[in-house]
């Protein structure tokens, strides 16, 4: 099984499972051994054969029509961004890869907007999560991006091992989920890109916490949160994070750290960049 049909035998059967019987009509029994939905409901739900369902489920290479995705989304009660990433996973083509296309470099317009925007944390990563540009008080807010290395400045390594994001996010394990859930979507996008499951594997075996949370198979596209940090000098900090990309350069994103009225944040901040 290859890592796309892996990837979706995964989800679908995560998905199922997470449904209570009763919430969709089905008898919740005390002799049933299935977590959540068994397969024969879903297909039901669906208004498809149960093979055809397993088949599916089972990651089998096969053509599914838009009625029966839709009739399965339904049945499994996707999100959105759920949808999204169930599509990416049976379509039979891929993405280009980010190094098939001139979009690889970081446009100056990105930097000129980041840099021009000095009241608001800002970061710059690309498909891998790789940190790309910053501004001046993400450094002041968060870490010394300078001081690591380039090939290391991955937010979502750098998440995991350096105990000063653990210390600075209260709370830090939803600002994981939300960033690691954002790169599951950029991920099935480009899964044939063996970087991705390098990495998986690597972060894996390295961080037992990054292993439990990836099983849990959460997807956004965009992360809009409320973020709370402790930072050493000036305390507690609040803000409204939110990820935005650039329709001319699809690769990159920005998550834009906007300072709320909560724990005084705008006026802390204000302090710190003048």
């Amino acid at each position: 099984m290859n890592n796309r049909n892996e990837e979706l035998s995964n989800f679908l059967k995560l998905k199922r499972e997470q449904i209570k019987p009763e919430d969709v009509g089905f008898t919740a029994s005390q002799n049933r051994r299935s977590k959540g939905l068994r397969r024969e409901e879903v297909a039901i739900l669906s208004n498809i054969s149960t093979s055809w369902y397993t088949w599916v489920e089972q990651g089998k290479n096969i053509n599914i029509s838009d009625s029966v995705f839709q009739s399965i989304s339904k049945a499994l009660k996707l999100t959105k961004d759920e949808k999204i990433y169930f599509f990416n996973l049976i379509r039979q083509e891929d993405s280009l890869l980010a190094s098939d296309t001139n979009d690889s470099q970081l446009p100056n317009f990105v930097k000129n907007i980041v840099n021009e925007i000095n009241n608001c944390p800002i970061i710059v990563f690309d498909r891998y999560c790789n940190i790309t540009y910053w501004n001046e008080l993400a450094q002041s807010v968060f870490i010394d991006f300078d001081m690591i290395d380039e090939n290391k400045r991955n937010i979502i390594r750098l998440l995991f091992e350096k105990p000063e994001f653990k210390r600075l996010a209260l709370n830090w394990e939803k600002f994981v989920r939300q960033f690691m859930a954002m790169f599951r979507s950029y991920y099935v996008k480009n899964i044939k890109d063996n970087w991705y499951q390098k990495f998986i594997e690597e972060m894996s075996i390295e961080f037992p916490e990054f292993e439990r949370i990836w099983k849990e198979i959460n997807i956004n596209q965009t992360i809009e949160s409320n973020i709370i940090f402790r930072h050493a000098k000036i305390g507690k900090l609040t803000f409204e994070m939110h990820t935005v990309h650039f329709e001319e350069s699809d690769n990159f994103k920005c998550a834009i750290y906007i300072p709320s009225n909560i724990h005084d944040t705008k006026n802390k901040i204000t302090r710190l960049y003048n």
